[in-house]
């Protein structure tokens, strides 16, 4: 394998060279290591603390969820029916008094009629048949 044409000290050198070239092999590899090893000490750290949060989100809402289940229900059970009460009130004021439907009413309301029905969004959502007849509406007490 050696080449015996070579001097023995350019034999002495290309082996101080192969050396020098596994020095240099070996500390990239440990340095590879080190890399791999902090990687995935820095992951774990960071899937724990993900954990932590999302541990704490889910205590704080089953702490806070009986007290929005609560405003919700008074919502519809007092707050809308009473919004929906004084509205048509009005509505029903403003086709009476001309005056009140164009300055108070749109000023404030955006329109003196009825919002229109909200649509589903969604892929759930599907087309109304154009030859359907109307729904039936009624109007809010």
């Amino acid at each position: 394998m050696t080449d015996p044409d070579l001097p023995a000290d350019a034999k002495t050198e290309s082996l101080v060279g192969l050396d020098s070239w596994q020095q240099s092999f070996q500390w990239l590899r440990n340095m590879f290591v080190v890399v791999l090893i902090l990687l995935v000490v820095l992951s774990g750290s960071l899937n724990l603390y993900l954990y932590r949060q999302v541990s704490l989100a889910n205590r704080q809402l089953n702490e806070t969820r009986p007290g929005v289940e609560k405003m919700v229900a008074e919502y519809q059970g007092k707050t809308f029916p009473f919004i929906s009460m004084v509205l048509s009130n009005f509505q029903a004021f403003a086709r009476t008094t001309p005056d009140f439907g164009p300055a108070v009413l749109n000023k404030y309301l955006g329109t003196s009629s009825p919002p229109a029905a909200v649509a589903p969004v969604g892929p759930a959502a599907k087309p109304v048949a154009t030859n359907a007849p109307p729904a039936n509406r009624t109007k809010p007490r």
